[in-house]
């Protein structure tokens, strides 16, 4: 059982909840919470630690259950794994998925979400959730959006991250090119000369633009 905060692998755990640069570099991100650890391991995600809290591993929730190699962590070290207030005990290392646009709309992708700039990780975490409940294939960020591997972000989608398909892009405008090419229909949201979203034929192949909190769409 690991006891100590100063454990290379807590170390290692810490830095990944408080550095995009080492969750970039390592290629990994952290997930908390016993429903998204077990969804984890059920996907096709590749879980490389899984860490319990001693006060879980001895309430009968069994190590087997999380694939069997698992780390017990004593609660005080695992306080500071956790970034919740009552931590259910349970957190994992998870790999980065990685996916491709043109790969997407190859296996049938057709109906995008596509947000420029988003800054706050509550507000990406919530589109992502709501995307999947709206059946959005994929969501596009722009790089200037917020991590979605953030802590915060994970927390928001509720899950959702782990199965809504997701990529960022540099270029906008290309994207868009790239997505009509396909027969995609772009529609950006704006309160300038436009029309009631209830208006505008959202079937089939679609991509709906969210802007800057702040800003909005740009030009």
């Amino acid at each position: 059982m690991i006891t100590s905060v100063s454990n290379p692998k807590v170390k290692n755990i810490c830095a990944l909840l408080s550095k995009k640069k080492t969750r970039d570099e390592e290629g990994c991100f952290v997930i908390e919470g016993r429903k998204p650890v077990l969804e984890a391991i059920e996907s096709d995600l590749e879980v490389t630690e899984v860490y319990l809290s001693e006060t879980f591993a001895n309430e009968g929730s069994k190590a087997e259950d999380f694939g069997g190699n698992c780390e017990i962590v004593s609660d005080k070290v695992f306080e500071k794994l956790s970034q919740t207030v009552t931590p259910q005990g349970v957190a994992a290392v998870v790999r980065q998925p990685a996916y491709d646009l043109e790969k997407l709309m190859d296996a049938g992708a057709k109906r995008f979400l596509i947000l420029e700039d988003i800054r706050d990780p509550g507000n990406l975490g919530t589109m992502v959730r709501t995307a999947e409940a709206a059946g959005i294939d994929c969501v596009i960020m722009t790089v200037g959006t917020v991590d979605i591997f953030n802590p915060k972000v994970i927390r928001s989608t509720m899950g959702s991250v782990l199965r809504v398909p997701f990529v960022y892009v540099r270029n906008l405008k290309e994207t868009f090119e790239r997505l009509k090419g396909r027969g995609v229909r772009i529609y950006g949201t704006s309160l300038a000369s436009s029309v009631d979203y209830r208006e505008a034929d959202l079937s089939g192949s679609v991509g709906i633009v969210i802007g800057n909190e702040a800003s909005g769409m740009s030009p």
